[in-house]
């Protein structure tokens, strides 16, 4: 080996050595990067399943007051369709 082929091959390294570590730090850099996008949904998701768990209370009080509106607009309907009929009766006799 003589001393240019050898300075050559030093060279060779160490242009290789380089591309090598760029890649790897691109590579621990986008890892970081996903990891951090990870972390921050994390508490995203914990924030919003306490949003979800304190709102739980309100959405069963809702569900009762649609029940309960339900209802009345049932009768009222049912109210409503009786006097329908006594007025049909009525103009018909008239």
């Amino acid at each position: 080996m003589t001393p240019t082929s050898y300075l050559e091959l030093i060279s060779t390294f160490k242009a290789l050595l380089e591309q090598k570590r760029n890649e790897v730090m691109a590579l621990k850099e986008r890892y970081g990067n996903g990891y951090d996008c990870l972390v921050d949904t994390e508490k995203n998701v914990k924030g919003l399943q306490k949003d979800l768990e304190d709102l739980q209370p309100k959405l069963v009080q809702a569900g009762k007051d649609t029940e309960e509106k339900l209802v009345r607009v049932t009768e009222e309907t049912e109210a409503a369709d009786l006097v329908k009929e006594k007025v049909a009766q009525e103009e018909a006799e008239a």
